[in-house]
C-alpha cells in the first residue's frame, strides 16, 4: 500500500508532500496507481519549482525506493500557490483513494502556525 503524507499550514497552504511504498496493485512498471501516485507529486514539485513561479524553495528529496517528496517555504508572494497546490494535490489523492481504497492511504497533517521562508 502507498501512504501519502500531506502537510498543510492552518492557512491551507502545502508545506510538504510525501509518498512511502508500493500500491501492489499490477507488477512494478504497469502499476496504474503508483504511475498516478507519482505523476500528481512530480507535476505539482515540478509546476512549483518553475522559474516563473514565486514559491521558494521547493526541495525533492527520494529517500529510497518507493519513498520521495518535497517540502515548500512559504513567502508572501507564494502563500496562494501554495493553497492552489495543497487544495490539487488533496483532491487528486482523495479521488484515488476513492477508486483504489485499498491501495492508496492519504493522512492529512495541519500545523498550527502558517509556513514560513
Amino acid at each position: 500500500m502507498i501512504c501519502v503524507i500531506l502537510r498543510r499550514d492552518a492557512e491551507g497552504a502545502l508545506t510538504e508532500c510525501s509518498v512511502k511504498g508500493h500500491a501492489g496493485f499490477a507488477p512494478n512498471g504497469k502499476d496504474i496507481v503508483c504511475a498516478a501516485v507519482t505523476t500528481l507529486v512530480k507535476t505539482s514539485f515540478a509546476s512549483l519549482n518553475d522559474s516563473a513561479c514565486s514559491v521558494s524553495p521547493v526541495t525533492f528529496t527520494a529517500f529510497g525506493d518507493g519513498e520521495f517528496g518535497f517540502s515548500t517555504k512559504q513567502n508572501a508572494a507564494s502563500k496562494a500557490r501554495l493553497i492552489y497546490a495543497g487544495d490539487f494535490l488533496q483532491k487528486g489523492f482523495e479521488l484515488l483513494q476513492k477508486d483504489f481504497p485499498q491501495y492508496l492511504e492519504l493522512r492529512i497533517k495541519i500545523t498550527n502556525k502558517p509556513a514560513e521562508a
